[in-house]
């Protein structure tokens, strides 16, 4: 809504420009008669200096409406400029949306969740093994993992174990970085559940 706010602000400020120098040349042009009806005095009445004198001033007043104009739309323009520009969420490092918490329109707070944002130079891969074969897991251990919708496989390395076992999947969650050629980056389904096959390499 602010940005669609923001075009019609702007086009306001040009309408009100346009009508200021409209305003400008008007003046311009009042004020050349006004000087021209005083040279004429001895030949045009009182009543024709009275209107061109008239003229000039409401030409003025006029001119002032239009720069009155222009400084409030030009301060519109930069309050929704501002507001636009705070509204803007900018992650600390290059990534792949990989899912949203709130819906357009939704008010948020400070520590409101809006995003889950996986790097796109770094990949990961988060696996569960169960619990008697958690003590071959570390941080540190190197794994092969095997992605079967894309029948090829990637090398990784373990960064977390949880430190305890799930208690509804008795389970053991870790997460590994992968290690992604530069030719499957942009390949590989970022976010997708995929069912893949881990060879645990030991160092």
């Amino acid at each position: 809504m602010q940005r669609s706010d923001l075009v019609v602000a702007e086009a306001a400020l040009k309408a009100a420009v346009a009508a200021e120098n409209r305003a400008r040349i008007e003046l311009a042009q009042a004020h050349d008669k006004m000087e021209r009806s005083t040279k004429l005095t001895n030949v045009i009445s009182a009543e024709e200096l009275a209107t061109a004198r008239y003229a000039e001033k409401l030409a003025g007043s006029a001119l002032e409406s239009g720069r009155a104009n222009v400084t409030q739309a030009e301060a519109r323009v930069k309050q929704l400029e501002i507001e636009l520009a705070e509204g803007v969420v900018r992650a600390p490092f290059e990534g792949v949306v990989a899912s949203t918490y709130t819906s357009v329109g939704a008010v948020v707070h400070a520590q409101s969740p809006i995003a889950r944002l996986i790097s796109g130079d770094k990949m990961w891969v988060r696996f569960a093994v169960p619990e008697e074969q958690a003590r071959t897991l570390s941080h540190g251990v190197l794994v092969r993992v095997n992605v079967a919708t894309l029948a090829t496989g990637f090398d990784g390395e373990i960064e977390s174990v949880a430190p305890e076992v799930d208690p509804a999947a008795r389970m053991v969650f870790a997460e590994a970085k992968l290690t992604i050629p530069d030719e499957w980056k942009t390949r590989v389904p970022v976010g997708a559940v995929a069912r893949v096959a881990l060879t645990i390499v030991k160092n």
